[in-house]
């Protein structure tokens, strides 16, 4: 009797799940959805319209190519359109603001601790705005 053993990846990060011919279920979606635009507007382009294959090749490449980039492309963890959308979610996010005080200011410096105190407490909001007017400062 032979004995079976089969060996465990112990590295779970560098898994890859295969589906056919090690390539994953998403690899293989985008491979079809790429060969098959790549073929249909090819065949589109040559039988409708009368374009050569040349050109018919060239037109239907940059669609191709972004397919393929979105199934095959992967950095820091994340498929091409992810990096997208992060990419997009960060040049459109608002710059944050705050507003800084003088150690000299102690007063206000204890303010802004004790509304931060507070509000961590609370968990109503992220940020803190303390404004103090000219007419509290100079009463200090």
């Amino acid at each position: 009797m032979k004995d079976i053993t089969k060996q465990i990846n112990q590295d779970v990060v560098g898994f890859k799940d295969d589906f056919f011919k090690g390539l994953s279920l998403r690899e293989c979606i985008y491979a079809g959805a790429a060969l098959g635009l790549g073929v249909g507007g090819m065949l589109a382009l040559i039988f409708i319209y009368k374009v050569s294959i040349n050109v018919a090749v060239m037109i239907c490449m940059p669609f191709v190519a972004v397919i393929g980039l979105c199934g095959f492309y992967e950095k820091n963890g994340m498929t091409l359109p992810k990096l997208v959308k992060e990419s997009i979610r960060i040049m459109m996010q608002k710059p944050l603001t705050y507003q800084t005080c003088r150690p000299e200011d102690r007063q206000s410096l204890y303010l802004i601790e004790t509304f931060y105190k507070d509000e961590q407490k609370n968990k109503k909001s992220k940020f803190v705005f303390v404004k103090q007017s000219k007419k509290e400062k100079e009463d200090k």
